[in-house]
């Protein structure tokens, strides 16, 4: 009998979007587990490794992560006391989290974006030249601007005149804008469902090709000018690179095939997928601390069988949590 394969559209589902999901909190728990060499030694000659590549390749994750989020909710509607209590439920996540030292920045961004969001889907569904606009502005501003800073960086450009006054290019420092940065992507991931965008699997790959060459950019450089070691994973999600990336894996993985076998365990790993980002750091501290003490760095291959078993661990834990009356309550949003 010919095995029956859907497309992930049909039952009502996209299950592209619970890859997504998977795929960006995988790369955040790769990241975080960081026993990886780069091969520095000289900071004006450095050139990437495989590791560091790979390190470069985990700006889209966080994008990624908003613009699933801008998928999922601008193309419905909901009232604002839906809203109010999504808000609350995610502080009450971050105030009880912040304990023990979870990083929850980008939680605190979804946030901003749960309080922006009626503002945000009022311009989404009414006022497409004005949403244009709000895209632009948040690409400009940090994504171009940090790229331009760069490109003067590469080029030794050592000061610029600005409306008649010099001002020196070290003085303009990378910024995320408060994190602000997730606003174009929250809407592009709507636009793209809503829109129905669609481009060939090939384009989609050049897409995130060329993001990674871009955040590569941006990372050697500063890693050349500055002396140090640049963090290519975070210190790359404001960038037009990590865009790119994001925009190319959303609309490669959006347009996936599944086999109906693969449908149900897909399921089960998105719904559950904010429990690693909850879990995995505190399972890499004892990792750290109690397995691999005084261990900097391991194979490739090894950091990403630790990094699924953690990945795998944590999602564990969040399903024993989620059976527990009112520990339930921290482990969904």
């Amino acid at each position: 009998m010919k095995q029956q394969i859907q497309s992930c559209q049909f039952d009502g589902r996209n299950y592209g979007i619970d890859i997504m999901k998977i795929l960006s909190a995988f790369m955040v728990v790769f990241y975080h587990f960081g026993h990886r060499k780069y091969e520095f030694f000289e900071a004006c000659n450095y050139v990437p490794n495989i590791n560091y590549i790979l390190q470069t390749l985990v700006a889209f994750s966080i994008p990624l992560f908003f613009m699933v989020n801008g998928a999922l909710l601008l193309n419905k509607t909901y009232d604002n006391l839906l809203i109010l209590k999504k808000i609350g439920k995610l502080l009450l996540i971050i105030v009880v989290w912040k304990v023990v030292c979870f990083p929850s920045w980008f939680l605190k961004t979804l946030v901003i974006l749960y309080v922006l969001y009626p503002l945000l889907k009022k311009i989404f569904d009414n006022f497409p030249k004005i949403l244009v606009m709000v895209i632009l502005c948040f690409i400009i501003f940090p994504d171009l601007y940090n790229m331009i800073i760069s490109i003067l960086r590469f080029c030794s450009v050592e000061s610029i005149n600005i409306f008649g006054g010099g001002y020196k290019v070290e003085s303009f420092p990378r910024t995320g804008f408060f994190t602000l940065y997730a606003i174009p992507l929250f809407l592009i991931g709507g636009i793209c469902v809503k829109k129905k965008w669609k481009i060939k699997s090939w384009q989609s790959i050049i897409l995130i090709a060329i993001g990674l060459i871009e955040c590569l950019f941006e990372a050697v450089v500063i890693t050349r000018t500055t002396g140090e070691l640049f963090d290519s994973g975070n210190g790359n999600f404001p960038t037009i690179g990590a865009f790119l990336m994001a925009v190319g894996f959303f609309l490669l993985l959006y347009q996936v095939k599944i086999k109906e076998s693969w449908k149900l365990p897909i399921l089960f790993l998105g719904k559950n997928v904010l429990s690693v980002y909850l879990f995995h750091s505190i399972l890499i501290h004892v990792i750290n601390r109690f397995i691999l003490p005084g261990i900097d760095t391991l194979p490739l291959f090894l950091n990403l069988i630790i990094s699924i078993l953690i990945y795998l661990s944590s999602l564990g834990i969040g399903v024993i949590f989620s059976r527990i009356p009112y520990l339930k309550e921290l482990v969904k949003i």
